[in-house]
């Protein structure tokens, strides 16, 4: 169950949000009228998905996306809003959506299908020398050839070794616009791309870069542009 807030100084709103989301069973919903207490309390029930009005008093939605972003937290946010002109200033890797108090009845279901798909986390099943592994996507870092062994790489540097032969049969499986080739022995994940610089590339939990192929630099250029592109629209 994904635990939920609803922020919003309009507490008919947040009754009316009350009412919508008590239908769906794989929500835990927590309502406040006062940003500053939702974000004590953020840090206590790391929410999956905030449902967050853009025009507050002391410290209105964007603070609090910032506030967010400062505490380290990656937060999926559905902003709540009235004037559309503040769509513009609102993108962000976290905003998956905007629902308009005007129309929320007939909207607002489908913001919320949206969030649930993006909640479900993507796994893949691998052969491993000890039977089948089921890995979370989001988990995964890179799949590299060392010493003639195929080695999956996951979350703080976890190791699990592969039972397959090449970096194709890999492919075949990966999402192809998450995962990337760089170079003969290395697949990487490009949401873990931290930074690259020339032909080095910097992932999340690494401390030494990863070499890029100059042969696939433009391919891999194309293909992280296409990525941060489906990002923002997300």
């Amino acid at each position: 169950m994904h635990k939920i807030a609803v922020i919003d100084d309009d507490s008919l709103f947040l009754d009316k949000m009350r009412n919508i989301l008590e239908k769906y069973d794989n929500f835990e919903p927590y309502f406040y009228n006062n940003p500053i207490d939702f974000l004590t309390n953020h840090s206590i029930y790391q929410f999956s998905l905030i449902f967050l009005d853009i025009e507050m008093p002391n410290l209105n939605g964007l603070e609090v996306i910032n506030k967010l972003q400062e505490m380290g937290h990656e937060t999926l946010v559905i902003f709540i809003t009235n004037d559309d002109q503040y769509m513009i200033n609102c993108f962000n890797k976290n905003v998956i959506s905007f629902v308009s108090k005007t129309n929320l009845n007939d909207t607002i279901h489908i913001h919320i299908k949206k969030a649930i798909t993006l909640l479900t986390p993507k796994t893949y099943s691998f052969q491993t020398e000890f039977g089948s592994k089921t890995v979370a996507e989001a988990d995964i870092t890179s799949i590299t050839i060392e010493l003639r062994r195929m080695i999956l790489i996951i979350n703080n540097n976890y190791q699990i070794v592969l039972q397959y032969k090449t970096l194709i049969e890999v492919q075949e499986i990966l999402n192809s616009n998450l995962f990337f080739q760089i170079n003969r022995s290395t697949i990487v994940n490009l949401s873990r791309i931290t930074k690259y610089t020339n032909n080095d590339i910097y992932l999340s939990n690494f401390s030494t870069p990863l070499q890029l192929s100059k042969y696939r630099k433009k391919e891999f250029i194309d293909a992280y542009f296409e990525y941060s592109l489906r990002r923002k629209k997300l």
